[in-house]
């Protein structure tokens, strides 16, 4: 420390140490740990024996831990469980920095924003609005009905003006031509005088009309509808597991595991990311054999699985022959079921590897509604959705009459398809969550003494 350089060196790692809080280090890495539930994974674990959710957790911690005055947020939430989706919020809430975020997790970006930028359709223009996003639609949905209710007003006025220059106009015509005795000379003057006055009229009509500039309507994404009618089936139960254990060789197992999805239910399972949930599905489905017990899938099944089929997709098919495939109908009648989805003609011959996830995530749905699939098995299904095309999902298996299992970490996905059953998956063992509401209650106040105890010190 003689030297001066070394010393004035020492003097800004110091501060910049002490801005960090690194003394205190561990202890909040315990603390972030344990909000993103890795407390039971040991420190010195290599990150590569981690699942892809456990991995974003890591990286996110190391994020969050550095201090930084500015947050930039490419949908945080795609690979992460409810809990550490909760966790984030409350330690953004709580954190002093700026926070720049792109999600389509409606109940995350509503409980931490207070404004929202919008990238036009077509334009490609930005907006600003002040607000959260609940408050977002509502102001949007208030432009909307002004600039209807101008339209309609403008239209009314020209057809009017258009009205009555035409009707005057007939009238000066049918004046100019009334007949009148020969010595009634003073009445022919008066009717030329009174046709040339409503002519001049019609005219200044026709010239307020010509003045109305139009209002062009804003553009507007046409809906996305998904009409998916399922194959009747009149089998109670669809799926099963009784006993089961599953997993892969000797590196990871669950079980065992007894659960019957009747024919028509909604269930939906939760649970921590690495805790098998895709697993489980995968078994319900049969697609990978029990290791012991028994597996049933339900005769008359007509399965639509997402996350299979997002995986099995052909990346170097065009979407027309993936279609000709897996359904019967002509072209026409595909292209109009496209059209329905929100693809062009011209998308009909691009081969799907060009296509962005959330794209290839409609494309499946639009050949779940070809197939009229009878049971829907979704795994994170909001993950590649936009935000118009998850209300168009969340739409149809609202009156979706058949069999629903779906794992999810989105808030607002759950409350909207309202499931007849909700499990939890935790070390290998599946029990049921009684009530949704105190599940979330328990949450919120397990991340309030957390961040309490991390702010204290």
């Amino acid at each position: 420390m003689d030297d001066s350089e070394s010393a004035r060196l020492f003097d800004c790692a110091q501060e910049q140490y002490l801005r960090l809080e690194g003394y205190d280090f561990d202890r909040k890495v315990n603390i972030m740990m344990h909000g993103f539930g890795l407390d039971t994974i040991k420190d010195s674990r290599p990150v590569s024996q981690l699942s892809g959710g456990q991995k974003t957790k890591v990286a996110l911690i190391g994020v969050l831990l550095k201090g930084a005055d500015i947050l930039l947020l490419d949908e945080p939430t795609n690979n992460l469980d409810l809990p550490a989706i909760m966790w984030l919020e409350s330690y953004i809430k709580a954190s002093q920095a700026s926070c720049l975020l792109v999600s389509h997790d409606q109940v995350f970006v509503d409980r931490i924003v207070s404004k929202v930028f919008e990238i036009d359709w077509y334009s490609r223009e930005l907006s600003e609005f002040k607000g959260n996003y609940t408050q977002y639609r509502a102001h949007k949905e208030i432009i909307r009905n002004q600039e209807e209710k101008r339209l309609e007003e403008q239209e009314e006025e020209i057809s009017r003006l258009e009205h009555s220059a035409k009707e005057k106009k007939s009238w000066a015509i049918s004046g100019g031509k009334q007949v009148t005795g020969d010595n009634d000379k003073y009445l022919r003057g008066y009717q030329r005088d009174r046709s040339a006055r409503i002519g001049t009229t019609a005219k200044s009509l026709e010239k307020a009309r010509s003045r109305i500039k139009r209002v062009e309507p804003s553009k507007i994404r046409e809906p996305l509808v998904i009409a998916l009618e399922p194959t009747d089936n009149p089998a109670k139960q669809a799926l099963s597991l009784t006993n089961a254990y599953v997993g892969y060789n000797d590196s990871f197992s669950i079980g065992p595991i007894t659960l019957s999805v009747y024919y028509g239910k909604r269930l939906g399972i939760l649970g921590l990311n690495g805790s098998g949930k895709s697993t489980l599905l995968k078994a319900l489905m049969g697609e990978l054999p029990a290791k012991s017990g028994h597996v049933h899938v339900g005769e008359s099944l007509i399965i639509g699985n997402l996350m299979q089929e997002h995986a099995n997709l052909p990346r170097d098919e065009t979407v027309i022959s993936i279609f000709k495939k897996s359904s019967p109908a002509d072209d026409e009648r595909i292209f109009h079921l496209l059209h329905k989805f929100h693809f062009t003609k011209e998308d009909a011959f691009r081969v799907t590897g060009t296509m962005s996830p959330g794209e290839r995530a409609r494309l499946i749905m639009a050949l779940f509604v070809a197939r009229s699939v009878n049971v829907l098995i979704l795994d994170e299904p909001t993950n590649h959705l936009d935000i118009d095309a998850l209300h168009a999902l969340v739409t149809v298996l609202k009156d979706f009459s058949g069999t629903i299992v779906f794992v999810s970490h989105d808030r607002l996905f759950i409350d909207a398809i309202q499931p007849d059953f909700l499990y939890e998956l935790r070390n290998g063992q599946l029990a049921i969550i009684p009530s949704w509401d105190t599940y979330v209650t328990d949450i919120v106040q397990l991340n309030e003494r957390l961040i309490k105890t991390m702010i204290r010190g």
